[in-house]
């Protein structure tokens, strides 16, 4: 009776709590992936700017061409090798996260199951204890 009804209770708060536990730390995990993916791509660029110059001033030392001559074909080329490498690391590390967030969801969405099935287990002892 009047047990049963606390222990469904408090069952259904607790799968509550839990499943709230659940989407904060989901917010969190892609806050955090979105934050390191940003600082990636700033790295990237900057380290791109940075060999950019330095090629650029080599070939107009050697070429005897203004350093602007040189820029554009070194962005496209140092840029795709860069980026193409970046962005590779930057996705299996991405997708690595994502999975573990959804491995995550997954045995929340299983404990949040087995509550709910003991919550109607309980209800339904409940119901049968009442008189009819």
């Amino acid at each position: 009776g009047l047990k049963e009804r606390r222990e469904l209770r408090l069952g259904i708060q607790e799968a509550h709590e839990l499943a709230e536990r659940g989407i904060t730390g989901t917010q969190q995990a892609l806050r955090t992936m979105n934050e390191h993916f940003d600082e990636m791509v700033s790295q990237g660029s900057k380290s791109l700017r940075g060999q950019i110059e330095i090629a650029t001033e080599r070939a107009a030392e050697s070429g005897g061409l203004p350093a602007a001559d040189y820029e554009g074909g070194f962005y496209g080329l140092i840029a795709r090798k860069v980026l193409d490498k970046e962005l590779h690391s930057m996705l299996d590390h991405a997708v690595r996260r994502l999975q573990m967030v959804s491995d995550d969801i997954a045995c929340r969405i299983g404990a949040f199951d087995d509550l709910a099935g003991q919550a109607e287990r309980r209800l339904q002892a409940c119901r049968e204890a009442l008189p009819a």
